[in-house]
């Protein structure tokens, strides 16, 4: 029967031989990180616009719209794109011409939404209250009280006694 000792130098040995796997090295460890992004690139418009302003400074959105077109970009994109870039400060526009203002493309933030509130209507129709038709009584020629009593439901009823306790009490 073997001792704990030389059981333990089998795996001692056994765990220091070399593998045909790599060992994890500083190198292969400190990858980026992997980013997900919530849909799949097709192009960059966004990119490439704000690069042919930056190339071509003192360009005209039509200008630069009329080049990309021919790249395949749409022309409402490119000029819709230069007016966002504007507002982030990404671009300055004088006049008709644009310029970058920063070095490297950085992406458009997106703006926050907020979400409708009810207004509440202060006057016109809509603040007119609503009125319940109104509906004529049940009368029927010459009925005796037997006959209209016998014809309320439980519900009505009730309304008429509370009705009639306003008028008469405790009598």
């Amino acid at each position: 029967m073997p001792t704990i000792q030389e059981e333990m130098s089998k795996v001692l040995s056994e765990w220091e031989k070399p593998t045909s796997e790599p060992q994890p090295t500083e190198t292969n460890t400190m990858t980026a990180p992997k980013t997900t992004h919530p849909f799949n690139v097709t192009n960059n418009i966004t990119r490439v616009t704000f690069d042919y302003v930056k190339n071509h400074a003192g360009t005209t959105a039509t200008q630069a719209a009329t080049a990309l077109v021919q790249r395949g970009y749409k022309h409402s994109s490119v000029t819709s794109l230069m007016a966002q870039m504007t507002r982030q400060g990404m671009m300055r526009k004088e006049g008709f011409k644009y310029y970058v203002t920063q070095a490297e493309y950085t992406p458009i933030k997106a703006k926050r939404v907020a979400k409708a509130t009810k207004k509440e209507i202060t006057g016109g129709i809509a603040t007119l209250p609503k009125v319940k038709p109104v509906q004529a009584p049940r009368v029927e020629a010459k009925q005796t009280v037997q006959e209209m009593i016998d014809k309320l439901t439980l519900r009505e009823a009730r309304e008429l006694y509370n009705e009639l306790y306003k008028y008469f009490g405790d009598e």
